[in-house]
């Protein structure tokens, strides 16, 4: 990914309430609350480094969108139909 957005790999971080923690990121809007508090590795465009962040955004979009989770839609749409 190309946005500067620090990978999150389950060490302590420090949270938008500004306390260090170990926290699963399952709740999507936590976590956006959580990257919005992180600085940036590097000017988006600058360079390319992993970051899960992107993915959870993306589970964050899809919720929004479907009125769902995003663990009800992936059981939904892919694990049901694939049996």
């Amino acid at each position: 990914h190309q946005s500067g957005l620090p990978h999150y790999d389950g060490r302590v971080v420090v949270g938008p309430e500004r306390n260090p923690r170990r926290r699963p990121l399952s709740d999507p809007l936590y976590a956006l609350d959580m990257f919005s508090a992180s600085p940036l590795e590097f000017a988006p465009g600058e360079r390319t480094n992993y970051s899960s962040y992107g993915y959870i955004l993306a589970s964050a979009v899809v919720a929004r969108a479907s009125d769902q989770s995003f663990d009800a839609q992936i059981q939904q749409r892919i694990a049901r139909p694939l049996g």
